[in-house]
């Protein structure tokens, strides 16, 4: 890895160091650190000052760990190591910010006993029963996008295949330049056309996840928390159509590089292209929707005395979801954007193992070759 690819890779991954930092600010304000709060307490100083501090912290840390890919390239030229460290590296990415985190959990659950949250008003489990009856997610139809794309690489590599050489491009940095061949096969050929497909299929089952995801409003402002939630899923399941299309899009123009001679500059442009969209995309998400829409300016709605009932002992760390008397699979994260699995399912742990599973296969597989 050179230089200017250390520095790409630093660009890339700025985005997901502004959103780790910023996290205790996009969160719903009846959350705090995974804890649950009662809505005006958000605005109280101890509060305000906790999410600065969380923010200075994960923000220098992982800036610092960002910074250390600068010596990516004194490391040796081995695709072995350079793999070993790329998963290191993200490892770090996500341990770091929660080892910070923790300690401000703590302090959260300290802070709601001492102001006697928990018993301050009546709890309450608001449920809309014609909830679903709204217009949550958009059409699985669209992912006939990404199916054509996929399908469209595969036959694409078959008509190619007879004419292609003994040695294909099997690694490129991040100018479009060929770092390693690898010997012509069925094998080598079909990964990417897999992975599209298995991309695609995995963003399909989160949209339909996010239509599924358990129900969750606001006791103290049920309609307002509603409006929020449905705007909030509708724009999560539209990210998911357009990542695929954009991943599948980038996949497909990898394989025409592998199996013809496309211009390397095609290559670099649809990567940038594709990264910045999805990078973009996601801070977007992020500041202007917010967790469960909570950034959302909508009617102000109707108040009541009630708080959310708390469910505090089943978040481990305030992040992990462990409730065996509820059959919810999918539920909102309290620390984050998106979804989160409940881990008492068994089903939780197949969809969490299967994107680690094909990221590292796609890291250490060619490497086999």
């Amino acid at each position: 890895m050179s230089i200017a690819d250390a520095i790409l890779l630093i660009v890339s991954f700025l985005p997901a160091i502004i959103l780790l930092s910023a996290i205790p600010y996009l969160t719903k304000p009846t959350q705090c650190f995974g804890v649950s709060i009662p809505e005006e307490a958000s605005q109280l100083p101890v509060i305000k000052h906790l999410r600065k501090q969380y923010a200075i912290r994960a923000g220098i840390t992982t800036s610092l760990l960002l910074l250390s890919t600068l010596f990516l390239p004194f490391f040796p030229e081995s695709e072995t190591i350079m793999a070993i460290v790329i998963v290191l590296f993200g490892f770090l990415l996500i341990l770091t910010p929660f080892l910070i985190y923790l300690p401000f959990h703590k302090r959260m659950k300290q802070l709601k006993k001492e102001y006697n949250w928990k018993v301050e008003r009546k709890e309450r489990v608001i449920i809309d029963i014609k909830f679903r009856e709204n217009h949550l997610v958009y059409s699985n139809g669209w992912f006939l996008i990404p199916i054509f794309i996929s399908f469209l690489t595969i036959l694409i590599t078959i008509g190619t295949y007879p004419k292609l050489p003994d040695r294909l491009p099997a690694h490129f940095d991040l100018q479009g330049n060929v770092t390693r061949y690898t010997n012509k096969s069925i094998y080598t050929v079909s990964i990417l056309p897999i992975v599209q497909i298995f991309v695609t299929i995995l963003m399909m089952a989160v949209n339909t996840a996010i239509k599924k995801a358990k129900q969750e409003l606001n006791a103290a402002n049920p309609e307002k928390s509603k409006k929020q939630n449905i705007v909030f899923r509708r724009h999560l399941s539209l990210f998911m159509i357009g990542s695929s299309i954009l991943t599948v899009t980038l996949f497909f123009v990898i394989q025409l590089a592998v199996i013809t001679h496309i211009p390397k500059v095609a290559l670099m442009i649809t990567t940038i292209i594709v990264l910045a969209s999805q990078f973009i995309w996601i801070l977007w998400l992020a500041f202007k929707i917010g967790q469960g829409g909570s950034r959302i300016t909508t009617e102000k709605g109707e108040e009541t005395l009630w708080v959310d009932y708390d469910n505090d002992e089943y978040w481990k760390w305030g992040m992990f979801y462990f409730n065996r008397n509820d059959p919810s699979l999918f539920v909102e994260k309290r620390f984050g954007i998106g979804l989160t699995v409940n881990f008492a399912r068994p089903g939780a742990w197949v969809f969490t193992a299967l994107p680690i599973l094909l990221l590292i296969s796609l890291l250490f597989l060619p490497l086999l070759d």
